[in-house]
């Protein structure tokens, strides 16, 4: 079953509140809410978990997956944290569950990174070849980090969570957030070093 979000004029427009009275607010049934919740949230999630999965279409299913079960457990839907984190927490162990039932390896997906620096411009050609060249050298590098570092990367500069959130994702505590980032940004330096 997919959901499908409406196609609104102004989804702006609606009467969502502000997003830490959302679970409330689906826990009612407020389908605007949950709606609006969608719109914001599944683009977002589905980059995400493409990350894990390799795979735009099953990255979407999966997302839809996790808005599937909340909405039809949206009576006993409780958030401990914020949405934001729950999301990407639930479409997290979505794509791992995905991965650990198809047996399949996790690798970094460069194109996620360049779908979220595609709206970089150049004046000329040039300088449009150097950048993509920059981009494609530090995304390079980016994947040969380990994989709770890539993924700590990705949460943070990416989809812009803080340590906290990242902690709570990942199942580790911010000190360990900060330090596996600090252990990323050193291995990036020494391995762009003479290469930028």
């Amino acid at each position: 079953m997919h959901i499908v979000p409406p196609d609104p004029v102004n989804p702006a427009s609606y009467e969502v509140g502000e997003e830490y009275e959302w679970p409330a607010l689906i826990r009612a049934g407020n389908d605007q809410v949950f709606e609006h919740m969608f719109i914001v949230y599944a683009p977002k999630l589905a980059s995400f978990a493409d990350a894990y999965v390799k795979s735009r279409e099953i990255a979407q299913e999966l997302v839809q997956e996790v808005f599937l079960w909340v909405w039809s457990n949206r009576e006993n839907w409780t958030v401990t944290t914020d949405v934001r984190t729950y999301l990407y927490s639930a479409t997290r162990n979505a794509a791992l569950g995905y991965l650990k039932r198809q047996k399949i390896r996790i690798n970094f997906d460069n194109s996620m990174l360049q779908d979220n620096t595609a709206s970089i411009q150049s004046a000329t050609v040039e300088n449009e070849m150097m950048r993509e060249e920059l981009i494609r050298t530090i995304y390079d590098a980016i994947s040969e980090l380990p994989e709770s570092r890539r993924v700590a990367v990705t949460l943070r500069w990416i989809h812009k969570l803080s340590y906290e959130q990242i902690a709570q994702v990942v199942g580790s505590s911010p000190k360990a957030v900060e330090k596996q980032l600090y252990r990323a940004l050193r291995d990036l330096r020494g391995k762009l070093e003479g290469r930028v």
